[in-house]
């Protein structure tokens, strides 16, 4: 990232591949990442993200998902963002790619989402414009996601919805495309997939 003044928090939810070994060769290296390994896997992203949250120094958080990945001046962009608008919380657009880092192109989606208003709680309660790894908050401002069973694959809707709803929020869309948003067959926000759903 072009901005240097973060800290990088990496909850392993028991990966069971290569990742630990990826990471301990970061540690050794950069004193700017805590590591936090699950002793079981709780089966959704809730529970990890807390972890996060808890063990955070900063005023802002971010996140990024495994499988996403952010353009190298997200940081810097998104806090200037926020500076100059006086907001504090702000989310962006995103280009989506698929298992391999294509580009997918999804030219009705992408025309729907940016003719889409994207500004109040009405707003995202019709459309969730809200992709999680596109998001930059202030602490202050940011419940722990729900753990609930129920919850997993729409908890970070759900915090939307509560963060939006608190009239203290001032919110506003980054109109740049600042991620890149995979889009996985065996996601657990994959909606087709009814074994993940159910």
């Amino acid at each position: 990232q072009s901005y240097k003044n973060f800290e990088v928090i990496i909850v392993d939810d028991y990966s069971s591949d290569g990742t630990l070994n990826i990471i301990n060769e970061f540690l050794l290296t950069k004193n700017n990442i805590k590591l936090f390994r699950l002793k079981k896997n709780f089966g959704g992203p809730a529970k990890p993200r807390n972890i996060g949250i808890k063990n955070s120094n900063g005023n802002l958080i971010a996140f990024l998902d495994s499988d996403d990945l952010w353009d190298s001046r997200k940081l810097e962009k998104q806090v200037n963002f926020i500076k100059k608008n006086k907001l504090n919380f702000t989310s962006s657009n995103f280009k989506l790619i698929d298992e391999n880092g294509n580009y997918i192109d999804k030219l009705f989606f992408k025309f729907l989402f940016n003719l889409l208003p994207k500004k109040k709680l009405e707003h995202l309660i019709i459309n969730n414009f809200i992709a999680l790894s596109s998001t930059l908050i202030k602490k202050k401002y940011l419940p722990l996601f729900n753990e609930g069973k129920e919850y997993i694959s729409v908890e970070d809707f759900d915090n939307w919805l509560k963060i939006m709803n608190n009239k203290n929020v001032s919110y506003k869309f980054q109109n740049e495309e600042l991620i890149n948003y995979r889009v996985l067959n065996n996601s657990i926000s994959n909606r087709k997939n009814k074994k993940i759903q159910d």
